[in-house]
């Protein structure tokens, strides 16, 4: 093919690599270089050098290097032509007039495609404006004019009207290879008709396919676009062009269908792709990757999008995006979901996201009936299974696989440190996952027994004084974890506690009352053989302390104990 060169180098010498490299990634200044973390490849300790002064850049972690114009063909996944007009294009530098389509005959040819789908969204659009049902259906599901202008959304009528507009510009070849036209008995006809409008764009901004919805009861539900040379669903992503400028916290959401991508940016979620209609693949991922760090699934709560979950989860995960999965819980698809409850539930959900191990073992457990304890145990031995995996196959992270201890023993009733020795043998230590939350520190067990001197009340009873006050709302569940119970049965009941199963805990209530007057019964014996004056100021020692802990069950007791007090000056004064 023939370039010209002097064009070329116009571009080069006008393209400064920082500015452009700046557009992708965080540079940051190093002496007479800029560094940061591979936009190619995963990566924590920051291995990507820009030269201003030789204008290249260097990966010396994945090896990847270059000038300005390779730069772009990899971070757009591009060949040299396309890439040298995307940089025209961002330095305002105008095409040669000889070659204006393009360098090549297939450029030429691939314009001459993207043009046809162009034309043909802009006569669906204004199809779509004169068309009164086809506006009412898409006010029916809720979607704004402004919504309709952006996405640029059509209806396809059954009228020749297009083919015969274009047909006097192009030739039937290039018409039946846009996609948008099909050739039946040597006769050509629209693909589309009595259809709403999705037209897919690339990450330029230009038409390269459409997805039409039906209007009536004849034909496939939705209509896609066959692959071209311009389309291949496996390389895009439905509102890519749109989230990628409008990224939140490096993040994208990723949903199923058109209508999903719609309802998400109307409200306000401008960061959402769709996977047109298959699940997420490795290009795709990789498409996501060039501009985000996080993914989050969000695909439809029937069994066919859970199965897709767990697929794009894997493959997201290859690629080094974090990924979550959000459930969407009381309707079938974000679109609904939105429409119905808006958007402070759906930030509840996204919330709630569960991360790649979370979701799988949701999704393990959902193959046992885990009431039976033999397959309960069987859950556990799949779950601690697949988490081996996780540790062995990617670049784990620990935080993830402590959450999803937590989980199980929280889901099971077997302890934390059981758990844990299975996965990482005999010498794990619960100490390994030992939370140090920024928080202000609530008052765990071990603080209530430093506290009221419980050496020798009974283990088991002290525990069960925690859950009766856990179940009578005097302190709250998340101060604990499934780990603060030493038996198995204590344990048991944490988890009934959590799941809110009434029925294994009313029976606790009946300790409170009794054990809160053997905990007296203790505290005044462990005094027993001390002047009334130490009684008393260590009693006030004692409620000091419980009264610092502003919770309602310690207060409770430092009440107690103030009468106790008071009974004791009484006894002084008296004596």
């Amino acid at each position: 093919m023939s370039i010209d060169n002097n064009f070329i180098n116009e571009v080069k010498d006008k393209a400064n690599i920082v500015d452009i490299i700046s557009n992708y990634v965080d540079l940051k200044n190093n002496g007479s270089n800029y560094k940061s973390c591979c936009p190619f490849h995963n990566e924590n300790t920051p291995s990507f050098v820009v030269s201003e002064n030789k204008q290249i850049f260097k990966c010396f972690g994945c090896g990847k290097s270059g000038d300005v114009i390779k730069f772009i063909e990899e971070i757009e996944n591009v060949d040299f032509i396309e890439a040298l007009k995307i940089l025209a294009e961002k330095l305002n530098i105008e095409l040669p007039q000889n070659n204006k389509e393009g360098y090549s005959t297939y450029e030429k040819a691939n314009a001459e495609l993207k043009e046809i789908n162009t034309e043909s969204a802009r006569f669906f659009y204004k199809n779509l404006i004169n068309t009164p049902t086809a506006i009412d259906y898409l006010k029916n599901r809720g979607i704004l004019p402004e919504m309709i202008k952006e996405f640029g959304i059509g209806y396809a009528d059954n009228s020749f009207d297009l083919l015969n507009m274009l047909k006097k510009t192009f030739p039937t070849e290039s018409l039946i290879g846009s996609g948008v036209f099909v050739q039946k008995n040597e006769k050509i006809y629209s693909r589309f008709r009595n259809r709403i409008m999705f037209p897919i764009f690339d990450s330029r901004n230009k038409v390269i396919a459409f997805g039409g919805r039906q209007m009536d009861d004849y034909g496939p539900k939705y209509l896609n676009s066959p692959e071209t040379k311009i389309f291949l669903k496996k390389d895009n992503l439905y509102g890519f062009h749109i989230a990628k400028k409008n990224l939140i916290n490096k993040s994208i959401f990723l949903v199923e269908g058109y209508m999903d991508v719609i309802k998400m940016h109307q409200f306000g979620y401008k960061n959402t792709v769709a996977s047109l209609g298959t699940s997420l693949t490795i290009e795709q991922a990789k498409l996501i990757k060039k501009t985000a760090d996080k993914l989050y699934i969000i695909y439809d709560s029937d069994n066919a999008g859970i199965q897709a979950s767990l697929r794009a989860l894997e493959i997201a995960l290859q690629e080094g995006l974090e990924v979550k999965v959000v459930s969407i819980l009381e309707a079938k698809d974000p679109d609904e979901f939105l429409s119905k409850f808006g958007n402070v539930s759906f930030e509840k959900l996204l919330d709630k996201a569960d991360d790649y191990l979370i979701f799988n073992i949701k999704n393990i457990k959902n193959k046992y009936k885990t009431d039976l304890e033999s397959q309960k145990i069987d859950f556990l031995k799949e779950s601690v299974e697949f988490i081996k995996k996780y540790l062995n196959k990617y670049n784990s992270s620990h935080i993830f696989v402590e959450n999803a201890i937590y989980f199980l023993a929280t889901e099971s009733g077997y302890s934390i440190k059981a758990i844990g020795q299975d996965i990482f043998g005999k010498y794990f230590s619960i100490k390994q996952f030992s939370k140090n939350d920024e928080i202000e520190r609530k008052p765990s067990r071990s603080d209530l027994n430093k506290v009221m001197y419980f050496d020798e009340f009974e283990i088991d009873k002290k525990e069960k004084m925690i859950l009766a006050n856990i179940i009578m709302g005097n302190i709250e569940l998340e101060y604990f974890s499934i780990n603060d119970f030493s038996t198995r049965e204590n344990r048991m009941i944490y988890a009934n506690i959590f799941h809110k199963n009434s029925k294994e805990t009313d029976h606790l209530k009946e300790y409170y009352s009794k054990i809160e007057s053997e905990e007296m019964y203790i505290l005044k014996k462990n005094m027993r053989n001390i002047s009334l004056d130490k009684q008393i100021n260590k009693f006030e020692e004692i409620q000091l302390r419980l009264l610092e802990s502003i919770d309602e069950s310690t207060l409770d007791l430092a009440l107690t104990i103030g009468q106790h007090i008071i009974n004791l000056n009484n006894k002084k004064i008296n004596k």
